[in-house]
């Protein structure tokens, strides 16, 4: 069962952004990257819980972060990783990846999976 099944929607509301937050990195043990790729809420808002919790740097750290990028591509798709780096970040770093990401989302849109899939020693 996802973590979207397991926390409904009205029991999600009622917690707060630190609560969510410390709760999703228990289950990913601190490796945002290790999160299976079912946890499709994790996903999605993880980038937006850690900015609503002032934990800017620690979202500018993961979307520089290729093992992060990496698996948040294969877990979604080139556009909802795109998503999560607007509004742009203050950080050069994130700023020129969030670029790069821009520019190269044709070619990811038609081989993410395989983009994914390859080691990050390549």
């Amino acid at each position: 069962m996802t973590t979207e099944g397991k926390v409904d929607r009205h029991t999600r509301r009622a917690l707060d952004v630190r609560n969510l937050r410390q709760a999703l990195r228990s289950h990913c043990k601190s490796r945002w990257h290790a999160l299976p790729p079912s946890e499709t809420y994790g996903w999605r808002f993880l980038v937006r819980h850690l900015r609503g919790a002032g934990r800017d740097d620690e979202a500018d750290r993961l979307l520089i972060n290729y093992e992060w990028i990496r698996a948040k591509l294969y877990a979604g798709d080139a556009q909802t990783l795109f998503e999560l780096y607007l509004p742009e970040s203050s950080a050069e770093a994130a700023q020129l990846v969030s670029r790069a990401i821009a520019l190269s989302l044709p070619a990811l849109a038609i081989t993410r999976r395989e983009c994914a899939s390859r080691p990050a020693s390549e």
